[in-house]
């Protein structure tokens, strides 16, 4: 009996000896292996929280780390950014971390690829001014014939013009530029004339006691005159240096809203001339009897603005944007009058001998604005071409047509510069921007 007490206890330890070597959850010795953990103790509620790292299956194996194709176009929503369809990964903050197959660049004030260090642009422009400001310079003085108006300073509307803008600029942050730019118009000119072999064309500006010589004065020359004519011309120049920074912005996949701050200088020189000859048709043929009134006017604004861009990516090429600017600005404004015959004499006035040649200046408050609405299309990543329609309004301005007194000898008005008047610019552009 007790022999076979006793074998029984050997089989039992050999058994339990087997049983943990030969387990089906062992593993190999060329692993370290963790504490062993039955199957349904792992899967119990209430088993203890497994260790950073812990194999708890001999089949569960961290998946391995996963690497983004750059040359696919994403197209997943993510907690730090979104994907643009067609484009690349843009953040949070704005900036394009990843490319797509149909990537062409940033929209906003410099579009195309994020990564060029400097732009350069050229465009051209066509552009008028709108004048809304007449003022009546001759009527008929026929006996009878009720005096009508025959000319005024309308009639000699400035034509459309063309000109042309230059921009330079270079990168200076993750999204920001600095940018020159200077646009210029060529003189925009009209001329409007009458003709009477009668002579009965008055002025209605009347020259009272100005006088070219004890033998005429300037009233004899501008009324019962064969002749008259308005000449104007305006002239405009704008120099530019501003802080471009964008997109800041996205309320969409599809639209992207930039700022720019900087300096301005706008220039617009604007003069009339009205003109007379006495005894003949034309011009030049007796100067002696010839007469002149001669207004030059010249507006320098400086000052600071402000402005945003605005655009609206149709395609993945073609982008409609909007770009207002704003700002308040000195106008320092001069002036200069003169009344002279056809042989360049000043006149004088008869009371105290005063010439008929008056400059003056004047600092004064000033406000302009514009805005481009337009259309952008990217032929490549670093080329793309651009047009629109520009406004440029300004108030605070000088305009030859304001600065004429009452009375033409009234040489203290003439004096006083005017510049309550305004100024409308408006017209289309189109160039071409390279980055490189």
């Amino acid at each position: 009996m007790r022999i076979w007490i006793l074998a029984a206890l050997i089989a039992l330890v050999s058994s339990s000896y087997a049983s943990a070597q030969y387990h089906p959850y062992a593993v190999p010795p060329s692993i370290s292996a963790p504490s062993y953990v039955p199957y349904y103790s792992a899967r119990r509620q209430d088993a203890p929280p497994q260790a950073p790292g812990e194999l708890t299956e001999p089949d569960q194996v961290p998946p391995a780390p996963q690497t983004m194709n750059q040359d696919a176009a994403p197209s997943t929503l993510g907690a730090t950014g979104r994907f643009v369809d067609g484009e690349g990964y843009m953040d949070l903050g704005g900036d394009y971390v990843n490319r797509g197959p149909n990537y062409l660049g940033e929209a906003g004030w410099v579009p195309g690829d994020p990564c060029a260090r400097w732009f350069a642009a050229a465009s051209g422009l066509i552009m008028t001014r709108a004048d809304c400001d007449n003022v009546w310079m001759s009527f008929d003085a026929t006996p009878g014939g009720g005096e009508p108006n025959l000319l005024g300073t309308s009639n000699a509307d400035v034509d459309w013009t063309g000109g042309a803008q230059i921009d330079l600029g270079m990168r200076v942050g993750e999204r920001s530029w600095i940018a020159a730019s200077y646009w210029w118009l060529a003189p925009m000119e009209g001329e409007a004339g009458i003709t009477d072999p009668t002579g009965q064309i008055n002025s209605i500006q009347d020259f009272r006691s100005l006088d070219f010589s004890p033998l005429h004065t300037v009233n004899d020359l501008y009324n019962g005159a064969r002749a008259q004519f308005v000449a104007r011309s305006s002239e405009f120049h704008n120099i530019e240096l501003n802080l471009l920074n964008g997109p800041v912005w996205c309320p969409c996949d599809c639209m992207r809203l930039s700022w720019l701050a900087g300096v301005r200088y706008f220039r617009f020189q604007d003069t009339m001339l009205f003109g007379t000859a006495h005894d003949w048709t034309s011009f030049g043929v007796d100067p002696a009897y010839d007469a002149y009134y001669d207004i030059n006017v010249k507006n320098n604004f400086i000052g600071g603005q402000i402005g945003f861009r605005l655009d609206w990516r149709a395609t993945c090429r073609l982008t409609a944007y909007a770009a207002p600017k704003f700002g308040i600005y000195n106008n320092y404004a001069t002036q200069r009058q003169r009344v002279y015959d056809g042989l360049g004499n000043t006149a004088y006035r008869f009371a105290d001998g005063a010439l008929a040649d008056i400059s003056s200046n004047e600092n004064n408050f000033a406000v302009l604005s514009e805005i481009d609405l337009g259309l952008n299309y990217q032929l490549t990543c670093n080329i793309s071409v651009f047009g629109g329609y520009r406004l440029v309004a300004a108030t605070g301005v000088a305009t030859a047509t304001e600065q004429i007194p009452y009375l033409g000898d009234d040489l203290e008005a003439m004096g006083d510069i005017q510049t309550c008047g305004n100024l409308v610019l408006h017209g289309a552009f189109a160039g071409l921007l390279i980055k490189f």
